[in-house]
């Protein structure tokens, strides 16, 4: 007896259910996606600040408004969890010394978390924000005075003096507080020596929608460079997060919007996050000055040029700033890190912070995040070319090192751009800064595409070459600019850079790889979650081999999501989908073929 086609359907039918849950078209049940998704909250508040001062203690009321940015749910172990921003804070009050109006820091972010107690469950939840504030106050001789603080207030819920869960979201009525001790100044300390000693924010509903008005007026692109920030620096900026200016440094591309993993991409509590420390949109030596560039902290450079001026400031302050030069052995100031004026030169603001710490910009590319985000959405959609530092969580998952160069588009699990050995880099080399101009396929050809870059400090190979972290290098490796080009000691760590027209590349044939080369490639096509580990120094693939480059357009890992582009949904259906029934035919026509004896 033949078997009959009608016994075939329940096997095609799992393939096909295969099929849709390997594309992500149906997702499966351990999703993040309880707690409210991606979105944006304005709520009615009243607050209480109690200060100490020099005019003695006071508890001051404020009301207005409050403005909350959610992240989508991620998985964060076994709970969902759901990252919030205070962007936005509206509030006025009255003193003893009359009107205060109190506005969320526009240098300092102000990050917090909604996380569920129970697996599987949405609420009971806890959350904090850590605030930094602006408040404008009566002062003298000035009218006003403005004062911030540089110490987060970490507010949680409160009730009876104990901290609650959330069982809801928006927060209607419920109390955030802090009582820190000691107290936390605002700052400058003179005249006032103001020092908060409690603040709570009481949210209630959201404002009534007020009419929709005939037109709009859209929000402000982002403008000028994009760039990022190394860790631990005093505006909290994510050290993965690329920034852009509009008209003040504001994130363009979240570290997730990479395809960087959740571990790298957290708030660093568990002491490691990722830190993207060299960046290029593919598209440098086109316009601009032969180098912009910046320097790490305790970089000097040669006497007579603006990095050596802002570097003998009080305190010093190159770190945040961005400087221009045509190879001369000078260079000029392009972008002062906070734009204030003081007793340092001053330029465009970037809208970091420089006094009494400063943050260190370590990544930069000229163009606006705008260049690879076509659609304004946060996410880019034209390639983003960066490294890793070393220490970066994401490099172990992905099983690559700080010397490789990964690209990313349509947030993506990175892939490999250029492996270390075919730049002729060695275990333990950290690439510091980037400069690259791709011909499109996202794939380095030596000879057609062109790459510049740096190394840190105590990078092997710069001992190998006698070189130093303010020198300009090309694949070889070889030294293409020396740090006094640039205006620099050579001492000195360039540590972010984009290049114009006026640095030429002569291209130079594949360098041979230092170890033997084996026959294994990298495999950034596996799950980062289980990757396959790869010896960075032994692998040398072939300009024509492109198997192990491509970014995966699979759901990111640890958010739970699904793919963000109809392509991408599209190809991971059909490659697990055709192996899936292609097993299935094989199958069919063999039962096709029994016959009952």
């Amino acid at each position: 007896m033949i078997v009959q086609p009608r016994f075939l359907l329940p096997f095609l039918m799992l393939g096909l259910v295969a099929m849709l849950f390997a594309g992500g078209l149906l997702p499966p049940r351990a999703t993040a996606g309880g707690l409210p998704p991606a979105g944006t909250d304005t709520l009615d508040a009243s607050a209480e600040i109690s200060i100490v001062s020099l005019l003695g203690t006071e508890t001051i009321s404020l009301t207005g408004t409050v403005t909350i940015e959610r992240s989508d749910p991620r998985i964060d172990g076994a709970v969902e969890v759901v990252d919030a921003e205070i962007v936005s804070m509206d509030l006025e009050g009255t003193s003893v010394v009359g009107p205060i109006s109190v506005t969320e820091s526009v240098t300092f972010a102000s990050i917090g978390e909604i996380r569920s107690l129970l697996s599987g469950e949405k609420f009971p939840a806890s959350s904090f924000f850590d605030i930094f504030i602006s408040a404008v106050v009566p002062g003298s001789p000035s009218p006003t005075l403005t004062l911030h603080n540089t110490e987060a207030m970490h507010l949680v819920p409160m009730s009876g003096g104990n901290e609650v869960p959330l069982t809801a979201w928006p927060p209607s009525g419920v109390t955030y507080q802090d009582e820190p001790d000691p107290c936390i100044p605002m700052l400058p300390v003179l005249p006032a020596q103001v020092c908060v000693t409690m603040v709570s924010v009481t949210f209630g509903e959201p404002p009534a929608p007020t009419p929709t008005p005939t037109s709009v007026t859209p929000s402000q692109p982002l403008e000028g460079p994009t760039l990022s920030v190394a860790a631990d620096g005093p505006s909290r900026r994510h050290p993965a997060g690329l920034l852009g200016l509009a008209p003040t440094v504001t994130t363009a591309f979240p570290c997730l919007e990479l395809g960087l993993t959740a571990d790298g991409c957290d708030n660093g509590a568990d002491g490691d996050q990722d830190d993207l420390n060299a960046l290029s949109f593919g598209a440098d030596f086109s316009d601009g000055d032969a180098v912009t560039f910046s320097v790490a902290a305790g970089s000097d450079g040669l006497p007579g040029t603006t990095v050596r001026s802002q570097a003998d400031c009080e305190p010093a302050q190159p770190q945040a700033d961005a400087f221009s030069t045509s190879l001369n052995g000078s260079n000029v100031l392009l972008f002062d890190g906070d734009g204030e004026v003081g007793g340092c030169l001053t330029a465009t603001a970037f809208g970091l912070l420089e006094v009494p710490d400063s943050d260190d910009l370590d990544a930069l590319d000229n163009h606006p995040a705008t260049f690879v985000d076509i659609e304004g959405d946060g996410e880019p959609d034209e390639a983003v070319f960066f490294s890793l530092a070393a220490g970066s969580s994401s490099l172990a998952s992905l099983s690559r090192s700080s010397a490789d160069i990964l690209w990313t588009v349509g947030g993506s699990q990175p892939g490999v751009y250029a492996l270390a050995g075919v730049l002729g880099l060695q275990p333990g080399d950290d690439i510091d800064a980037l400069c690259l101009a791709d011909d499109g396929d996202a794939f380095y050809e030596p000879g057609i595409d062109s790459l510049a870059f740096s190394l840190t400090s105590g990078s092997p190979t710069l001992a190998a070459l006698g070189a130093g972290p303010a020198d300009v290098l090309i694949a070889g490796p070889q030294v293409l600019v020396a740090a006094a080009e640039l205006g620099l000691q050579a001492d000195a760590d360039l540590n972010a850079m984009t290049c114009g027209p006026g640095l030429v590349i002569t291209p130079f044939p594949t360098p041979t790889p230092t170890s033997p080369a084996v026959s294994s490639t990298p495999t950034p096509t596996t799950s980062a979650v289980n990757p396959t580990p790869t010896t960075m120094s032994a692998v040398s693939p072939t300009a024509t081999d492109t198997s192990e480059v491509l970014p995966i357009a699979l759901p990111k890992v640890g958010t739970g999501g699904t793919p963000r582009t109809a392509s991408d949904r599209l190809l991971n259906v059909l490659l697990p989908g055709l192996a899936a029934f292609s097993g299935l035919a094989l199958f069919g026509l063999g039962v096709r073929r029994f016959r009952r004896p």
